[in-house]
């Protein structure tokens, strides 16, 4: 089976049976398919075919929208195309090849990625990956990718291989284990390609004159013969070097930075504790906190990318209490989410381990509704490590895993910051043991 970096929860098969404990996830898929219909992104158009063995499209256009990229890591893994720009055309396979680090945010490596594509003139639908799987493993991962694809109403799909240099395993098998599970859905494979060593092959043509035996090799940068990274990298759009370097992002910082924020986090208890046993109450804590959450993120999307440790250490104490998540959640439907989602971050980096899960919950619920897939998994890890019982990145990363699209989420973060319903009972904390289940 596809590596994951830890175990997951268990997910039920069919999504619309998940559990609704979670106010905000609770009828998010009864709004999916609608909403997504009408989200139109990158469109495929066939012009011609090459190959004497299989047909194949070797010639063809791509109207791809250029803004918001990013990553994705599939358990299954998916992320969906969700942004609004103007348009890169390509004009063959290979230029598709060579775009797809800039769609996963990283140059993949052991992996299989696949672009779902929908409707008459293709559109992208999204993007997933996983870990390069052994033979005996083909056939399961196709199935269970063959699902999520058919949940997405995806028609076609083009899939690129990316094997490390000492795989044993063997193509033919992993494609036939891809042609046997996508035909039983009705899904058209439009192109099957391997990269490798940046040279790229089409493993459904069989033409040497246009496919040779010896591959053709992916432009890069720094060739100066790429205009697709040109475009891209003009466009805002980063391709780091592995998925491992995404990770790298979000790593806790140096001993003593970390020790400053323990500091930090204590007078922030104790603030806590004192204002509470001198009488004030939790409601005006926790509309403190969301003041100064409010505050921080206008002062990050003007510009100034400043927080004391102190801040950082009264809004990390202040996420544990789930009303004041929900609250500070609702900016993610506001024009403020990307200023929003770099300080989450930061608090992820600045956070001790107990205290990770409710920041990287919202920064993985930001990054999924910017279709960065990958981001949001990585998020998602570090909350379940932080606290395997923590609800809503559970259940978000049983969204993820099951393809659920950003549509399905559009606007709940906003309804769960409003819904007088969502407050919460007052939770007994102690000091130093502030999480709460998520």
């Amino acid at each position: 089976m596809a590596k994951a970096n830890h175990e997951r929860p268990p997910v039920t098969e069919d999504p619309t049976t998940w559990p609704t404990g979670c106010p905000i996830l609770g009828f998010a898929l009864s709004r999916s398919r609608a909403r997504e219909r009408r989200q139109v992104t990158a469109k495929v158009i066939v012009r011609s075919a090459c190959g004497r063995v299989r047909p194949v499209v070797h010639r063809f256009e791509l109207a791809l929208p250029i803004a918001g990229f990013a990553p994705h890591h599939l358990l299954m893994n998916t992320t969906h195309v969700t942004a609004r720009s103007r348009q890169l055309r390509l004009e063959s396979p290979g230029e598709l090849v060579e775009l797809v680090p800039y769609l996963l945010g990283f140059h993949p490596t052991d992996s299989v990625v696949v672009l779902a594509l929908r409707g008459p003139r293709r559109e992208i639908s999204f993007r997933a990956r996983s870990d390069l799987v052994s033979d005996d493993d083909a056939v399961e991962l196709a199935r269970r990718l063959a699902e999520v694809l058919v949940r997405n109403d995806t028609e076609a799909v083009a899939i690129v291989v990316y094997p490390p240099s000492d795989w044993p395993g063997d193509f033919e098998m992993l494609q036939a284990a891809f042609e046997a599970a996508l035909a039983a859905a009705d899904i058209k494979i439009v192109e099957f390609a391997r990269v490798e060593k940046g040279r790229w092959w089409s493993l459904l043509c069989a033409d040497p004159s246009c496919c040779p035996a010896d591959g053709l090799p992916v432009p890069t940068e720094a060739s100066g013969a790429s205009v697709v990274a040109a475009e891209m990298t003009y466009a805002g759009a980063t391709a780091l070097p592995s998925r491992e370097a995404l990770v790298a992002t979000l790593q806790p910082r140096g001993l003593l930075a970390r020790a400053a924020m323990d500091q930090a986090t204590a007078r922030a208890e104790e603030d806590w504790i004192g204002r509470l046993l001198g009488g004030s109450t939790l409601g005006a804590w926790r509309d403190e906190v969301e003041g100064l959450h409010g505050r921080v993120v206008d002062r990050w999307s003007a510009g100034d990318r400043s927080l004391s440790d102190d801040d950082a250490a009264q809004l990390i104490v202040g996420l544990s209490d789930k009303r004041v998540r929900d609250r500070c959640l609702g900016v993610v439907d506001s024009p403020l989410r990307p200023a929003a989602r770099e300080l989450w971050a930061e608090l992820v980096r600045r956070a001790a381990p107990p205290d990770v899960a409710p920041p990287a919950t919202l920064l993985a619920w930001a990054a999924w509704q910017d279709g960065e897939g990958a981001l949001a998994n990585i998020a998602l890890d570090r909350a379940l490590i932080s606290d395997p019982t923590y609800e809503l990145a559970r259940l978000l990363a049983h969204g993820l895993a099951h393809g659920v699209p950003p549509s399905a989420g559009a606007g709940l973060a906003h309804l769960a910051a409003h819904d007088t319903q969502l407050k919460a009972k007052p939770t007994k904390r102690k000091r130093g043991r502030r999480r709460n289940s998520g």
